[in-house]
């Protein structure tokens, strides 16, 4: 008995593990270390992401193909996501048949990521609910290192970019003092997509919280990621940020709490306001009117042209798109643009076509529904906040599709929060109260 207990013990700590370094790698790794994969499409190298990932979901699945057994309630969501990774073979197969003389490589490697990016939705399938809170935990912690090192790069990128080993441009330049460079999960529009994701994190960890001290660390967590993603002076992407936080403290002013969330918000606004006085927030608070979101309205206008021409099969996955490029204009239809339109649902549309766009809506709803009906509060706002972050931002960019890096954690969000939804259901069938979240 004490060796199966050990033996489950290790099974446990290694299967831990692993998620965390699938969470942690595109956070911390070097973009030149990524690049260390002897992979190359079109003469550019390509990140070792997309080789080192399939191996962790590997072990995962070894690991966790024993326990599978012992969760009779979790066959439903089973079922959903197997047609959902069944949906995207196929795509890839009929992208792959459609581009087979022009761009093999590229709709490879494309279809590729968004199959990954669908299997992490399993990667918390054995996970317990200790861990689900360790994960939590660890997810804050990870942003709020990520926001000062946002916050620091900000004011010393020649530093940041002398050891990461980027180049600084002209354009990421907001003033002689301030900046806007690349950190290794990638741009400021990357960055501040990973800071959005983060607030349902909080949100969650502050409703559980037993003591004051544990909602004053929340609270001054959601300010120090709100400050990092006015700094990546990504105006969307820090509008939803900034929305995410005021939408957790209205949830908190409904569960009779209204003088405390009123006191947050107004301290967070003032301590904005001070700040502000410090740092030049300009582009946050200008207008859209400047050359570059004109350029990604043209992207966008001609993103819906090519999605026009070929309605029900799309052009094909990766065809005008490349996910691995080395410069960002592109020629599409006569005419030129940025490579990237910043709206994944048309990126979407025009790749794969209106039939096989709606048959992924829908299994992509059957996958999350599981979310949608977690009976504690706590749980299921946060659950739909995080929907919320990734469906809204998705309006504006393209990386929950076409970015391995911040796509990869943006899917195990999900599939974090499917995960507690099984445990739920299970547990409530055990009356195990230890797992219902409260």
């Amino acid at each position: 008995m004490l060796k199966k207990r050990n033996k489950k013990l290790t099974y446990d700590g290694i299967r831990c593990s692993l998620i965390i370094l699938l969470y942690l790698y595109p956070l911390v790794i070097r973009r030149q270390w990524k690049l260390i994969s002897g992979i190359e499409i079109d003469s550019i190298g390509v990140s070792n992401e997309i080789y080192i990932y399939p191996i962790i979901f590997i072990l995962l699945g070894l690991l966790g193909f024993s326990k599978r057994r012992r969760e009779p309630n979790s066959f439903r969501i089973s079922q959903s996501y197997f047609y959902f990774v069944t949906f995207n073979l196929v795509i890839m197969v009929v992208s792959q048949v459609m581009n087979i003389e022009s761009s093999f490589e590229q709709t490879l490697y494309a279809s590729t990521v968004i199959i990954l990016n669908t299997i992490a939705l399993s990667a918390f399938y054995s996970s317990d609910f200790d861990f689900l809170i360790k994960f939590n935990r660890i997810v804050i912690i990870a942003t709020v290192l990520y926001s000062f090192l946002q916050i620091y790069a900000s004011f010393n990128m020649r530093t940041v970019a002398n050891i990461l080993g980027n180049q600084i441009q002209s354009k990421n330049y907001i003033n002689e003092n301030q900046f806007r460079g690349k950190l290794p999960l990638g741009y400021p529009t990357t960055v501040v997509f990973f800071f959005a994701l983060s607030i349902p994190f909080v949100y969650l960890e502050y409703s559980r919280a037993k003591t004051k001290r544990d909602q004053m660390i929340c609270i001054g967590a959601s300010f120090v990621i709100l400050l990092a993603a006015l700094l990546t002076g990504s105006r969307g992407g820090a509008a939803l940020t900034a929305f995410m936080i005021i939408w957790s403290i209205y949830s908190i002013r409904k569960r009779g709490k209204a003088a405390r969330a009123l006191a947050i918000l107004l301290a967070i606004m003032m301590l904005i306001v001070f700040i502000s006085s410090y740092i030049d927030l300009s582009r946050i608070f200008s207008r859209f009117n400047d050359s570059s979101t004109s350029a990604r309205v043209e992207a966008l206008n001609t993103a819906l042209e090519v999605a026009i021409s070929q309605p029900i099969l799309g052009t094909g996955i990766g065809k005008y798109y490349h996910r691995i490029y080395s410069s960002r204009f592109i020629s599409i239809l006569g005419k030129s643009t940025i490579i990237d339109p910043h709206n994944a649902y048309i990126l979407l549309l025009s790749e794969i076509g209106l039939i096989f766009f709606a048959i992924y809506a829908f299994l992509f709803v059957l996958c999350i529904r599981p979310i949608l009906n977690i009976k504690d509060f706590r749980w299921r706002l946060a659950g739909k906040q995080l929907l919320f972050v990734i469906l809204i931002y998705s309006l504006i960019g393209s990386q929950v599709i076409n970015e391995i890096s911040i796509s990869i954690i943006a899917w195990l969000y999900i599939g974090y929060f499917i995960r507690y939804a099984s445990i739920e259901k299970r547990i409530d069938t055990t009356r195990n109260r230890h797992y219902s979240g409260g």
